[in-house]
């Protein structure tokens, strides 16, 4: 009996002790301890460590660019050198030559007039002409500028051989029908330049059989007639830049393309595309070198492109419409421009690009549409230009979009200028499919606030991104991760950037040893306090961000603690009732 009570006691004890921590455990339901969340320290992102890849040197101008040519310059011929043991040129007496100067040069003599009018220029060239008489020369360049020479009289280069004649700012008005035909044989450049020609000295030139660049520009032109050039059979370069054209004759070209190729010297024997003169990349291109390369009728009057009068021209190469009126690309406009190379419409007033309007040009590999009116530009407006457009500028205009399905073909553009324009968001899928060539894109200037991370995936080749002065607060790294092992250059510049870990890869990069920074402006990004700092300057331990608490997290965090109290709770009450079982067996 006295085993027996001893037990029953020792129950009981044991069961007053489990009870006692059983409703410890209930009541601490209702009193729970508060969640505790790491410092600002531990939260700060680790993002990925990026190393840059070794490459080669960076050049400070984009790769691949096609450069643009401006035939308003004016275009020098090389005159050859006199081969060994030939006699270097001799300048008349300095007498014979006032006012006017010459200079023995190698290719030839080098005239220059300047202020002078048409009697002392006519003096001057008859001077020249008895010295020719009793030593053959060659004049290289004979320059006459800032003169008075209303109307330039017949043959008054008579007896001169000369290669380069400019006659630039003279007030000529008037060229008089054989006032340059007895340089038929030796001239291959002539400038009539800022003067007040009406319209082209059409019966001046007729005889120039061995002529091969014109320029007529800054003069007051204002319709090339039909056969204007007839008979400049073997011209390569004509420009009429910054005149007053507004109509072009379906014929204006005619006799511009009708040389054959057969030299006029019986005795030369060699290929016809050797001339020094001669541009050898254009030579090996176009078999027949007399055909018209480079048009230039930029800076005038016209309301359209005179498809009519450009549709002889077949191996034109190069051609300069920009600062027009042109409002419109029609139907069929370049169709036969099947070796044009580089087109240039900027600054017009296009407002719209229809579908397949630039077919007819297969070979074209550079267009520039910058500073137009464009707004719209239809799926098919680039059909045609597939297989080799490389060079495509849409700048300056009222775009609000990157026009992808109209880009999607163009498998081997590298270059893409979008600057100044409206676009203010890009897409996931604005370069797919036709980005894995691009080199160069411009997107500055205008009010993209917003890039999906995955935006950038298929620029695999990307060298130069220009996004300065937009409304970007960060370029995170997971957007440009895809492009930084080939990325030379990105512009930032002037966006509302902040300084936190978003932005920490760009402070790594722009410090690294491989990356141009004479390209890279002073970026700047603001503190969580709204001032203003170089981010070259920002510390790279502050550029971190806060996570804010989520604030479902203590609810879940307590009801996690809860379940786990109560099947505590639940095992010690089991516990007390095997214990309860066994008493009452005893």
């Amino acid at each position: 009996m006295p085993r027996q009570t001893d037990t029953l006691w020792t129950v009981a004890m044991w069961f007053i002790i489990l009870l006692a921590v059983l409703v410890t455990d209930l009541t601490g339901f209702t009193d729970i301890s508060p969640v505790r969340f790491p410092s600002d320290k531990a939260l700060r992102i680790q993002l990925p460590e990026w190393i840059p890849r070794e490459r080669g040197a960076r050049a400070a101008q984009n790769r691949n660019w096609k450069s643009r040519y401006d035939d308003s310059q004016e275009y020098a011929i090389k005159i050859k050198d006199p081969k060994p043991g030939e006699s270097r040129q001799r300048c008349p007496d300095f007498s014979q030559m006032l006012p006017c100067t010459c200079k023995e040069k190698g290719s030839g003599l080098d005239v220059t007039c300047e202020n002078v009018g048409t009697e002392e220029l006519s003096k001057v060239t008859k001077n020249m002409k008895r010295h020719n008489q009793r030593d053959d020369y060659l004049i290289g360049y004979f320059k006459v500028r800032g003169s008075r020479i209303n109307t330039l009289p017949d043959y008054i280069f008579m007896g001169l051989k000369i290669a380069h004649l400019m006659l630039f700012d003279c007030g000529l008005n008037h060229l008089m029908p054989n006032s340059l035909s007895s340089l038929a044989g030796s001239l291959k450049h002539l400038v009539l330049s800022n003067n007040g020609l009406q319209d082209v000295p059409t019966m001046a030139l007729r005889q120039l059989r061995e002529l091969d660049h014109v320029n007529l520009n800054q003069n007051n032109i204002s319709i090339i007639k039909d056969g204007a050039f007839w008979g400049l059979s073997k011209v390569t370069r004509l420009t009429l830049y910054d005149n007053k054209i507004s109509t072009i004759h379906p014929d204006a070209f005619d006799g511009l393309t009708k040389w054959t190729g057969i030299p006029t010297n019986a005795h030369n024997d060699s290929d016809l595309c050797t001339d020094e003169e001669f541009d050898s990349e254009i030579c090996n291109e176009h078999e027949n070198k007399g055909d018209l390369l480079r048009l230039n009728v930029g800076r005038n009057s016209l309301n359209e492109v005179p498809n009519e009068a450009l549709l002889p021209l077949k191996n034109l190469n190069q051609l300069d419409l920009s600062f027009n009126k042109i409002k419109e690309i029609k139907e069929n406009t370049f169709i036969g421009l099947d070796k044009l190379d580089t087109l240039n419409l900027d600054h017009n007033k296009i407002e719209e690009l229809l579908d397949n309007h630039f077919e007819g040009m297969p070979k074209l590999t550079s267009l520039s549409l910058d500073y137009n009116k464009l707004k719209t530009i239809h799926p098919e407006a680039f059909s045609g230009l597939e297989e080799q457009l490389q060079f495509l500028s849409l700048a300056a205009n009222k775009i609000s979009y990157v026009p992808t399905s109209a880009l999607r073909p163009l498998h081997q553009l590298n270059t893409l200028h979008l600057n100044d324009n409206n676009v203010s968001r890009l897409e996931e899928d604005s370069f797919v499919e036709y980005g894995g060539h691009i080199h160069n894109l411009w997107l500055q200037n205008n009010k993209i606030s917003e890039i999906p991370s995955t935006t950038f995936e298929e620029l695999t080749t990307l060298e130069w991104l220009k996004l300065n002065n937009n409304e970007l607060k960060s370029l995170p790294y997971e957007l440009v991760e895809p492009v930084l092992s080939t990325l030379k250059h990105v512009d930032i510049y002037k966006n509302p950037l902040v300084c936190d870990c978003e932005m920490k890869w760009y402070k790594k990069w722009y410090i690294s040893d491989i990356v141009d920074t004479d390209h890279i402006k002073d970026i700047t990004c603001k503190d969580d306090d709204g001032e203003e700092h170089l981010m070259k300057d920002v510390n790279l331990e502050h550029m971190f961000c806060v996570t804010a608490p989520d604030p479902t997290s203590d609810l879940e965090t307590a009801a996690a603690l809860s379940s786990a109290k109560v099947t505590s709770s639940f095992l010690k009450l089991g516990l007390l009732l095997i214990l309860l079982h066994q008493s009452i067996g005893l």
